[in-house]
């Protein structure tokens, strides 16, 4: 049996070597190098964000910036080519030292790290320590660490990186210059992954490009973890339906009819559409997420603001959408919304996410049809024959009462 060749993740391969070729950061990345070419070496970084978004990859970067000597000195960006660089990359410099604190959550791995950062660098100008998932050390790891934070060696400098920034305690917090990493935006990380395709020599059309940024919600390791997924299909041009199939999405003719079903109250009918739609791989989550990107589609159409789903639906589905909403009112519009919300917490928190969906749709089919408040005080502001009729008929009920009254009670008022 011949051995598989060796190939790297897409995440590991094209992971950035440079500041430039961080995409999403340009903030954090701008505080950084202007730290690096003003020789301003600041209190312990705090890098923090939903993940996959560059912590790590930008902590370690600046520690190859902090210490290369043929850094350049308009952009702060290191070299790249040099012993040093080189060996950082590659995760075996003695000056700077990642650790995991997911495995080494106790006080005496951090009493390691106190003890040895009292002495200088062997080769590098700053000692680095890179500490990642930092909420994870115990309560006496971080109140070792406290006193070093405050007043650290000069030729130190502490990387914290974190997803859960609520479990750092305000301690730490104090001690830090927080830098907040922001997810990426959907058609910047679609254009990111362009271009990593066009490497690849894959070729993928642009809304199915779209389909996968969306999917990552703003990790670009997420997006490229999905691109190398979609690589392996085996075709020679990858489309929208090739990522409905991967991702667990409906069909967008299905989604179309099941929204039309719902508006109606046609509850067989929506129940039927969101069955053939699991039997074709799509996930409950999924159905109502996109549910969720349908109403909004309308309501911007209704209220005419930009899109900013455009690219997540097909022309003809769009114009489809479109022509639904010149029907509806905002009010309807917001009802749905609130409606498929609601029901898409109940889905994530659901033992049986399937069965829950289904009574979110049966919910909303019997809900979405009925006249919003607006509608129903303008109704019964209107004067109809009927409503004329019953009050004429109200008022000589009431005329014979008073005169009944009169006439059995002679000194009694009338009213």
């Amino acid at each position: 049996m011949l051995p598989l060749s060796s190939r790297r993740a897409f995440a590991l391969k094209y992971r950035p070597r440079f500041f430039s070729d961080l995409i999403g950061q340009d903030l954090a990345v701008r505080i950084l190098t202007n730290s690096i070419l003003q020789k301003m070496l600041g209190p312990p970084l705090l890098l923090t964000g939903t993940r996959g978004i560059g912590k790590t990859t930008l902590a370690r970067l600046f520690a190859r910036a902090l210490n290369c000597p043929s850094q350049d000195k308009n952009s702060g960006e290191p070299c790249g080519t040099c012993a040093l660089c080189q060996e950082i990359l590659e995760d075996r410099h003695l000056d700077v030292i990642e650790m995991d604190a997911a495995s080494h959550t106790g006080v005496e791995e951090i009493r390691g790290i106190l003890e040895a950062c009292q002495y200088k660098p062997v080769a590098c100008l700053y000692k680095v320590y890179i500490i990642d998932e930092v909420h994870m050390l115990s309560k006496s790891a971080f109140n070792a660490l406290l006193k070093t934070l405050e007043e650290p060696p000069l030729h130190v400098q502490f990387i914290f990186a974190t997803t859960e920034i609520d479990r750092v305690p305000e301690t730490v917090l104090s001690r830090c210059l927080r830098l907040d990493l922001r997810p990426v935006d959907t058609e910047l990380l679609a254009q990111y992954l362009a271009g990593i395709a066009q490497k690849e020599n894959l070729k993928i059309a642009p809304a199915a490009l779209m389909l996968l940024a969306r999917a990552a919600h703003g990790s670009v390791r997420d997006a490229l973890s999905l691109l190398e997924c979609a690589s392996y299909l085996g075709r020679d041009t990858l489309n929208v339906q090739d990522m409905h199939a991967l991702l667990g999405l409906s069909d967008e003719t299905r989604l179309e009819a099941l929204v039309v079903a719902c508006l109606q109250g046609d509850c067989p009918a929506a129940l039927r559409l969101f069955r053939e739609m699991r039997a074709v791989g799509a996930v409950a989550r999924e159905v109502l997420e996109e549910m969720l990107n349908a109403i909004h589609t309308m309501t911007c159409f209704r209220l005419k603001t930009p899109l900013i789903e455009e690219m997540l639906f097909s022309e003809t589905v769009l114009v489809r959408l479109k022509t639904l909403a010149e029907d509806l009112s905002v009010p309807t519009l917001a009802r749905l919304w609130s409606l498929f919300s609601k029901g898409f917490d109940e889905v994530v928190a659901s033992p049986c996410p399937e069965l829950s969906a289904e009574m979110v749709f049966v919910r909303t089919c019997y809900t979405a049809p009925l006249p919003d408040l607006h509608t129903l005080l303008q109704n019964e502001s209107e004067a109809t024959p009927e409503k004329e009729e019953r009050l004429q008929q109200q008022q000589t009920s009431e005329s014979l009462l008073s005169q009944h009254i009169t006439t059995l009670f002679p000194g009694a008022a009338p009213g």
